[in-house]
């Protein structure tokens, strides 16, 4: 067979900015978007892209981007100051024409200092959590606008965290709110730590027996 190359755009290989670019994984189709920034790509677990499109400034958000994240077959996207959600054109992506938005932006409020640098869908709850690069702050935030059940807290747990925080992913195995506390993963982009709002450790479990550690590939988004 004749390899077939990619039509669409990739992200490329580049040095890890302080403020831009992210991954979000889908879990139920077990893929990972990839973002610079600039453009979305949608990668197998093998490293292979399925689908991948331009996000031109402006379009959707007024900067680039700084965090991704995917819930609800949305692909959830901030610039740092704003958030929004929308929907990725069918594969290939570009051929398709530009994504859909399903959730149109909105600011962060008040008590969440900006800029956010991730986002993670929670599906226990159906809201964002989000982390800054201001004081360590992680929020609970309302899709559309406003501050979520979970607050606005010091995401720095049992570990030495800087200020920046450049990650965060929600542990989807703890149910939220109406059942045991939520476990959040938060890092600073070399450090790790499992919390639990508003902030002290999460409890250890088999899969997740540290609360704190070093990531051996760092920086980490």
């Amino acid at each position: 067979p004749t390899p077939v190359p990619f039509v669409c755009p990739t992200v490329p290989v580049f040095a890890f900015p302080p403020m831009l670019g992210d991954v979000a994984p889908n879990m139920v189709a077990a893929t990972v978007w990839v973002t610079n920034g600039f453009i979305l790509t949608n990668y197998t677990a093998a490293g292979a892209p399925i689908s991948g499109f331009p996000l031109p400034l402006g379009f959707v958000l007024p900067g680039p981007l700084t965090g991704l994240g995917f819930g609800a077959g949305i692909l959830w996207i901030t610039d740092g100051a704003m958030i929004a959600g929308i929907a990725p054109p069918p594969a290939p992506g570009c051929l398709a024409g530009p994504p859909l938005v399903v959730v149109p932006p909105w600011p962060l409020p008040a008590a969440m200092p900006g800029p956010i640098l991730d986002v993670a869908y929670d599906p226990a709850t159906a809201t964002l959590w989000a982390s800054s690069a201001v004081g360590g702050l992680v929020g609970n935030l309302l899709i559309g606008g406003g501050v979520g059940p979970g607050g606005v807290f010091p995401g720095l747990g049992a570990c030495p965290l800087g200020p920046a925080l450049t990650g965060i992913a929600v542990d989807t195995t703890k149910p939220g709110f109406f059942g045991p506390a939520p476990a959040l993963y938060v890092t600073d982009g070399v450090m790790i730590a499992r919390i639990s709002p508003p902030g002290p450790p999460a409890a250890l479990t088999f899969y997740a027996p540290v609360a704190c550690y070093p990531f051996p590939g760092a920086p980490l988004s």
